[in-house]
């Protein structure tokens, strides 16, 4: 999801509760937590090649603690890349972590009643969609919340390199012998946004300091507002033209490819708004890394139905045999890639994943 940042700044609420006390877990366990999401993977990759009943599901289930402690550990040991709530940091918390959790677990449950019915796991799909939708849609409009991201200082100004900044953040470091502060690398500016003038507490008091909140408060526009609501109703879009249509139509596909279009469009427009009317502010590093990330991800269209069954399906594994022909030893990678493609493909959640 695209960033939500505002100018306004208050406190926040520091009243611990359940989502606290995980969070000060996962932080005093981290070498714990990273050991047992690497054995989980690794179990999930074992379990996958034996066959008993139940070893797909149990294979997945793995899998998927595996993303939930990655997911737990990513929110608390980069907090800068968290939306934190002024009005309800408590309540705003569970919603995270119940959408990231539901995330996780998506596949896995899908799986789970794959076996019972049909029907029954087209209803699940739609009720999870539903619910996913519900949740980002609070976490995009909350009208309390900050979002703080790295420093993104405009072309045209620069950053005072000898600007303070406080001891132990890991940017300044003391030699044990001569007592003199040096900055280490970790704190050094991109090269892009270094300014060679004096320091501003020197001789030199003109120069301008651009502080992180000035750099980082952006307020998304309504054009960017509807485009990441777009981008968040496809997969309904998907479904409710999938139940109109029928599984075997092209309406289903060519919709969302549309839907995620147009949002990519409206992002890109709502950008320019930004730089032409709002102080020549760009994107933010972290935006576009976004929408590059979404723009790759729409080749994942090729390997969706009808598409992939009508005309990729044939074309990939004329390609994939012929560079297993070509290639020695490329057969190893090759031929498990293929046999897991299509249950891949048959699968809503991983073939619609963000």
């Amino acid at each position: 999801m695209i960033p939500i940042r505002t100018t306004e700044s208050r406190p926040t609420d520091d009243r611990a509760g359940s989502s606290d006390a995980l969070a000060k877990w996962i932080a005093m366990n981290k070498k714990l937590c990273s050991r047992s999401e690497t054995v989980f993977r690794i179990l999930s990759y074992l379990v996958a090649r034996k066959q008993f009943t139940g070893s797909r599901q149990f294979s997945e289930l793995l899998y998927s603690a595996s993303n939930l402690i990655h997911s737990l550990m990513s929110q608390i040991s980069n907090p800068h890349q968290l939306y934190k709530s002024i009005s309800n940091n408590r309540m705003f918390s569970s919603v995270k972590m119940t959408l990231a959790a539901l995330e996780c677990f998506e596949v896995f449950l899908e799986i789970s009643v794959e076996s019972v019915s049909n029907e029954l796991k087209w209803a699940l799909i739609s009720v999870v969609e539903v619910v996913k939708l519900s949740l980002s849609l609070f976490l995009l409009f909350e009208p309390k919340i900050t979002h703080r991201l790295p420093d993104k200082i405009p072309r045209s100004q620069g950053i005072d390199i000898g600007s303070k900044r406080e001891d132990g953040d890991g940017t300044i470091m003391t030699m044990p012998r001569s007592k003199i502060k040096i900055r280490t690398i970790a704190g050094a500016v991109k090269q892009r946004s270094r300014s060679w003038s004096l320091s501003s507490t020197g001789r030199d008091s003109s120069v301008t300091q651009m502080t992180p909140s000035d750099a980082n408060d952006v307020q998304l526009n309504p054009f960017q507002y509807c485009a990441e609501s777009i981008y968040l109703a496809r997969p309904i879009v998907y479904l409710l033209t999938r139940y109109t249509c029928g599984p075997e139509s092209y309406k289903p596909w060519l919709a969302a490819l549309v839907t995620e279009f147009s949002s990519l469009i409206l992002h890109d427009f709502g950008l320019h708004v930004r730089r032409e009317k709002e102080g020549g502010l760009g994107a933010s590093e972290e935006e576009m890394r976004e929408l590059k990330r979404r723009t790759l991800l729409m080749l994942l269209y090729v390997l969706r139905s009808p598409f992939y069954d009508n005309v990729c399906q044939m074309h990939l594994s004329t390609v994939f045999l012929i560079v297993s022909s070509c290639l020695p030893g490329s057969h190893l990678i090759i031929k498990p890639l293929m046999d897991y493609l299509p249950q891949w493909q048959q699968l809503h959640f991983n073939v619609w994943c963000k």
